[in-house]
């Protein structure tokens, strides 16, 4: 499993939420390019035509508008969970199931659900 997080995070101050979620989990947290170029995770982390190319059995998307190059990196994933407020965002296109609810909303709700 892999976290993922894109531009819809808004700021670094904001990396906390998807941090938690990702150490709730237990998994790693990667990003897409845009993330990576602000700095707020290194190069290692990052999911892409010019990154990492990942496939793992589920991969949670927030705030990954689906940029053709970041959905050459992870389009494999063999389940693929999308959360964007945009309806018409690319990653849904990619996407099995997903979700327009405001990650903010979301991410707390799940961590919760996680740690019980």
């Amino acid at each position: 499993m892999l976290v993922s997080v894109g531009r819809g995070i808004e700021s670094q101050d904001n990396m906390e939420i998807v941090l938690e979620l990702a150490d709730a989990l237990g998994v790693p947290l990667s990003a897409s390019r845009p993330v990576v170029d602000a700095g707020w995770l290194p190069k290692t982390r990052q999911v892409g035509q010019s990154g990492l190319k990942v496939k793992p059995k589920v991969y949670l998307a927030f705030g990954i508008s689906g940029a053709p190059e970041h959905l050459e990196g992870m389009r494999n994933a063999e389940l693929i969970i999308a959360c964007n407020t945009d309806p018409g965002a690319p990653i849904f296109g990619v996407a099995h199931c997903g979700t327009t609810v405001d990650l903010f909303d979301l991410v707390p709700e799940l961590v919760d659900k996680i740690r019980g």
